[in-house]
């Protein structure tokens, strides 16, 4: 299923919004962890001007790609058999996605693993 996953400061959590035909901008599953592959970063201007001039947040940046349904233990073993890059977004610091280690931005990954609250790529560009 092609998805916006955002995370979501309300509920502490992150929020599966889909990009199916009949479900399109539906939010379908509140989740802790989550597999998306086909992953592309999206950053929305709009929303990001308005957080930087409000100071205000607001749902703008997205991990969009294909949502695949593991079970936790799944994609603790993938996350420790591979190697994977840390990556966040932080709506004063850039307008794109960037790795945590040393702010390299990113567009788009193979795979992604959102887990403890954190978002973790694999194959980056």
């Amino acid at each position: 299923m092609k998805v916006d996953v955002y995370k979501n400061l309300t509920k502490d959590c992150f929020s599966i919004r889909s990009r199916e035909y009949f479900t399109r901008g539906k939010v379908i599953k509140h989740v802790d962890s989550a597999f998306i592959v086909d992953v592309e970063f999206a950053v929305q201007r709009a929303g990001r001007s308005k957080v930087l001039k409000e100071k205000k947040k607001n749902v703008h940046a997205f991990v969009r790609g294909t949502y695949v349904d593991l079970k936790e233990y799944v994609l603790e073993e993938i996350l420790r058999d591979c190697f994977f890059h840390e990556v966040t977004y932080n709506p004063y610091v850039s307008g794109s996605f960037f790795l945590k280690s040393d702010q390299s931005l990113v567009d788009c990954a193979e795979l992604v693993i959102i887990k403890d609250k954190k978002v973790y790529a694999r194959n980056i560009s």
